[in-house]
């Protein structure tokens, strides 16, 4: 049900009905809300936030070796730390994330993600050039 009120943009409504699913001290449904709950985050501008439940999702996932999970985790973990203005440590985030996908056998995300690698590239290299190009004319 969470996910029918996040495709609506319910976020809010999402949010309380995940708050409330127990889970036990079951690791495997603490990924699955910290998931959803980070998706929630990064759709609101709330990088910092998505960050850390991101970083809970691969602590949780990779203790138990869920590659597949820690992949997911790693990639909105890097797209929080985009959002938050650290681009160099979001694109290290963001390649491991799309290895760790293919490696996996998920070829579609990990294009996807290095997509999401290339557009942040791109915008690092804009910022840079025009650094440099006010720094020459100042």
């Amino acid at each position: 049900m969470s996910g029918v009120y996040e495709d609506l943009g319910r976020y809010t409504e999402a949010e309380e009905l995940l708050a409330g699913v127990p889970t036990f001290g079951i690791g495997r449904i603490e990924v699955e809300v910290s998931t959803r709950l980070g998706r929630i985050a990064l759709r609101r501008g709330e990088h910092a936030r998505a960050h850390e439940l991101y970083r809970t999702v691969v602590g949780i996932a990779g203790s138990w070796g869920d590659l597949a999970h820690v992949a997911m985790g790693l990639e909105g973990k890097g797209k929080a730390l985009a959002g938050m203005g650290r681009t160099r440590e979001a694109a290290a985030v963001l390649s491991e994330a799309a290895r760790l996908s293919a490696g996996v056998g998920e070829s579609a995300r990990a294009e996807e993600i290095r997509g999401v690698l290339d557009r942040l590239t791109a915008a690092r290299a804009d910022q840079s050039e025009e650094g440099r190009a006010s720094s020459s004319s100042g």
